[in-house]
């Protein structure tokens, strides 16, 4: 999401006395804001713990904010109705690069169930609703 200091600054170091028209493009509508806002918040109700980082992560990629808020009911389907829901921001010490993952947390539930779980998962669900390029994943860890 580009921030209106952003747009502004663009504008000004472009020189342009018409810039500020292409530099405000991309940016989002009031609605827009108004409705990732809003999933956000979604989010935060939906999951039992959430990094403050990923809540930052989400903020920067708004495009995921939906896609996190639908992940948390079909991880309870697909997994335990009862089980806890995490959000961590997890930087590849390699790359740099950063990646949004939803646990669940589970209890009582063998490696090798937790793992059929949740190829089951990315088969029917996970992989149907994101990209590669989406930088969100899901794991289970164990209580």
């Amino acid at each position: 999401m580009v921030s209106t200091a952003y747009a502004f600054a663009s504008w000004k170091s472009s020189g342009s006395p018409t810039g500020v028209e292409e530099a405000l493009q991309d940016m989002p509508t009031p609605a827009q804001i108004d409705q990732t806002r809003w999933t956000i918040q979604l989010v935060t109700e939906m999951y039992d713990e959430i990094d403050p980082q990923a809540l930052t992560f989400l903020r920067e990629h708004p495009q995921l904010a939906e896609l996190v808020l639908h992940t948390a009911p079909a991880l309870r389907t697909f997994f335990d109705p009862e089980a806890p829901l995490s959000l961590e921001l997890v930087r590849d010490p390699e790359t740099g690069e950063e990646e949004l993952f939803a646990l669940v947390h589970l209890r009582d539930t063998s490696p090798q169930e937790a793992l059929e779980k949740l190829r089951r998962f990315d088969e029917e669900w996970f992989l149907t609703h994101t990209s590669a390029a989406e930088p969100f994943n899901v794991d289970v860890a164990f209580l």
